[in-house]
């Protein structure tokens, strides 16, 4: 993540802020936690995300659980008579 520090060319420079002209951009005060807050919130969304991807690997896991459950309860890919 990116964290930014209170410079007025630290502005973006596509969207809104570049429809803005530069002497008007640095007359805008954009209020911002110091850094070390940024830094505590990178780190719990970084957590976060890391979560994210522990759950979505088991997705496939679980995915193809489910499958063999329906296809035991459906007798899907089960011989006739056995």
């Amino acid at each position: 993540m990116i964290l930014f520090e209170r410079r007025p060319e630290a502005l973006p420079q596509a969207g809104i802020a570049a429809g803005l002209w530069p002497s008007t951009r640095r007359g805008i005060e954009i209020p911002l936690p110091p850094l070390t807050e940024q830094r505590r919130l990178v780190a719990e969304l970084d957590a976060e995300a890391a979560q994210m991807d522990s759950v979505r690997a088991l997705l496939p896991r679980f995915e193809a659980k489910i499958q063999r459950v329906l296809d035991r309860v459906w007798g899907n890919g089960i011989a006739a008579g056995a």
